[in-house]
């Protein structure tokens, strides 16, 4: 895991961080989401909305490792209530999810905590820690291309705020009424034959020091003319 640990040609550390590449590179691969979406999602309807991801490992301490993966949607679509009109719609939706790992040994770990947020920054903000028991209530599905579990995490339809359990998504308390009567959190797909359809896990993979990369990195994961690095702040949470 560690360049200091590293022997022969396989030991290319390209972002300086002292963790080897292709380490770095599993880690990403085995800890990236199943993102689940509800069966009225609008993106499955929306053929030209994607959903990507990018991903940085990092240590921290003396032996563990944060794997933060941020979720990019083309649209954030509004307010799930048909009465509010789409409230708060606007392009581009970004979420986040985080795993802690704790290093046991030259290149093995064991997740020790997950985490989770939607509406991430807001008074509304539904970020959670899960760690220990709280690992039998959630769910990891094998993934049919390795074999191999897979986390599986649940969007909120149309507004994408992610979630590590249906009932934590449909359960969801806002502030204030308005947000409560408007942001009708529902996840899963409950009315379908074959559920597993409703999973997504697509990534790619920034390095961790920004480079000027934007226009390919945009175009490869389906963001044409958007941009990963700059100085433009949002004007949507």
């Amino acid at each position: 895991m560690r360049v200091a640990n590293c022997q022969g040609a396989g030991c290319t550390d390209a972002d300086g961080d002292g963790l080897v590449d292709a380490w770095e590179e599993s880690a990403l691969e085995r800890m990236r989401p199943f993102v689940t979406f509800d069966e009225g999602e609008p993106m499955i309807a929306n053929k030209q909305d994607v959903l990507a991801s990018i991903g940085r490992v990092a240590p921290f301490g003396q032996n563990h490792v944060v794997v933060n993966i941020v979720l990019l949607y083309t649209r954030d679509y509004g307010a799930q209530n048909p009465i509010c009109f789409s409230a708060s719609e606007h392009p581009g939706d970004v979420e986040h999810v985080a795993i802690d790992l704790e290093i046991t040994g030259k290149g093995t770990a064991i997740v020790r905590t997950l985490f989770t947020t939607g509406h991430e920054g807001t008074e509304d903000d539904q970020s959670r820690r899960w760690k220990g028991a709280d690992f039998r209530t959630l769910k990891f599905p094998t993934d049919p291309a390795t074999s191999e579990p897979r986390w599986q995490v649940f969007a909120s339809r149309s507004k994408h705020a992610t979630y590590a359990t249906k009932q934590q998504c449909e359960s969801a308390s806002f502030k204030s009424f308005l947000h409560d009567f408007c942001l009708d959190e529902t996840c899963a797909p409950d009315d379908v034959s074959h559920p597993s359809v409703s999973r997504a896990s697509r990534r790619s993979r920034t390095p961790e020091r920004p480079r000027i990369i934007s226009s390919t990195i945009s175009r490869t994961i389906g963001f044409a003319g958007e941009h990963v690095w700059g100085d433009q702040r949002s004007a949507a949470a």
